[in-house]
């Protein structure tokens, strides 16, 4: 529903209202360094009824293929309420942070 080339591992937790997607987080390989890649949207007319949080969490309980993922913005809020650690790697987007996946499983 997201991607025209989705990778092998990539994922997407998608919400529907009827045939209209309205919120998605989609993990997907970050080309520059190979870790994940992971981007929140939700509609405006969709916000405060916690569909980022869902999504977030349903495409997580499939991430343990990444061992490690990158997340700007509203994203490292998410990882960083939920107890993953950052490493110290570097990144190429704006505010980002590089978590350890809890849930990889190599």
């Amino acid at each position: 529903d997201a991607y025209l080339y989705p990778g092998d591992h990539d994922i997407a937790a998608v919400v529907y209202d009827g045939k209209l997607p309205v919120a998605i987080t989609a993990l997907t390989e970050d080309q520059y360094t190979g870790n994940g890649l992971i981007n929140v949207f939700v509609n405006s007319w969709y916000r405060g009824l916690n569909l980022a949080n869902k999504t977030f969490d349903k495409v997580m309980e499939h991430s343990d293929h990444w061992e490690y993922i990158i997340a700007s913005r509203v994203p490292v809020k998410m990882f960083k309420a939920r107890g993953y650690e950052t490493v110290d790697m570097g990144c190429g987007y704006v505010d980002c942070q590089v978590f350890k996946n809890k849930n990889y499983k190599g």
